[in-house]
């Protein structure tokens, strides 16, 4: 089910909910969000629902996202702001009925199939959700930006940037189940002096979402969303996985020294 909040200047944001596939805008009577003014077309432009998201198609008018016109099929989210006449509105997903294709693909990346990423992301990309899969996309290419040359080191850092801007407008649920962040913080691998050879990806799933197992240390390792919450269970001992969301420094895990003339914690 689709939620749009449409606002016009001197009157309250109207609530309107929808189960159609296709939702028309303009001044018709026949259209499904019925619209007044000179500057607003008979069918100005419809919302597409699809199976991995949103599309805003523009049949005739102006309409602009976020201050821009739009000239073509565009994919929408709940963080965009359209305008038509002296209306605007966004949009909010209630609700989406699982889509068997995209649960087996999850469950197939899951599994440790890791040419089912770029299926996904094409798939995404016919249904609409273009951040979804430039977002999997991203993420493969920084995993094979791996030499130390300077060009290479330039298109690691605008990537990892590029992924850290994708992660914030696609939920944290979704971003958990395809993540491929390492492993860190393992005292197994420290005390052999090795790096944890292991990503989130490669994990074996638990009943909490935010908590799997790995059976190459046999420890629990822990997704946190923030650094200080992966600093805190990486002082206890704990193996983490961190969020790309988050910008990280070179030692952004590690314990501060004691200060001098105080006794460090046993």
């Amino acid at each position: 089910m689709l939620a749009i909040y449409l606002y016009r200047e001197g009157t309250r944001t109207l609530r309107i909910t929808s189960e159609k596939d296709e939702i028309w805008l303009g001044t018709r009577p026949d259209v499904d969000i019925k619209l007044e003014g000179n500057d607003v077309a008979a069918r100005h432009c419809k919302l597409v629902v699809r199976p991995a998201g949103l599309f805003l198609v523009r049949e005739a008018g102006e309409v602009k996202v976020n201050g821009k016109a739009l000239d073509k099929a565009t994919p929408l989210y709940a963080t965009d702001k359209v305008f038509v006449g002296t209306y605007s509105f966004m949009t909010e997903t209630l609700s989406r009925a699982p889509d068997a294709n995209e649960e087996k693909l999850l469950l197939d990346i899951a599994a440790g199939d890791d040419a089912s990423r770029m299926v996904y992301a094409d798939w995404l990309e016919e249904n609409g959700d273009l951040r979804r899969a430039e977002f999997l996309r991203c993420q493969e290419l920084l995993g094979s930006l791996q030499s130390d040359d300077p060009e290479t080191r330039m298109a690691f850092v605008e990537q990892s940037r590029r992924l850290r801007q994708l992660a914030t407008v696609v939920d944290l649920e979704w971003r958990m189940r395809v993540a491929r962040a390492p492993v860190e913080g393992c005292n197994v691998h420290v005390r052999f002096d090795f790096k944890c050879p292991k990503q989130w990806s490669d994990l074996v799933e638990t009943e909490s979402p935010d908590v799997r197992f790995c059976d190459l240390c046999r420890q629990q390792v822990f997704y946190c969303t923030t650094i200080p919450e992966a600093r805190q269970h990486a002082w206890r001992g704990r193996c983490v996985a961190i969020d790309i969301a988050n910008e990280r420094t070179k030692h952004d895990l590690e314990r501060p020294p004691p200060m001098v003339g105080m006794i460090a914690p046993r």
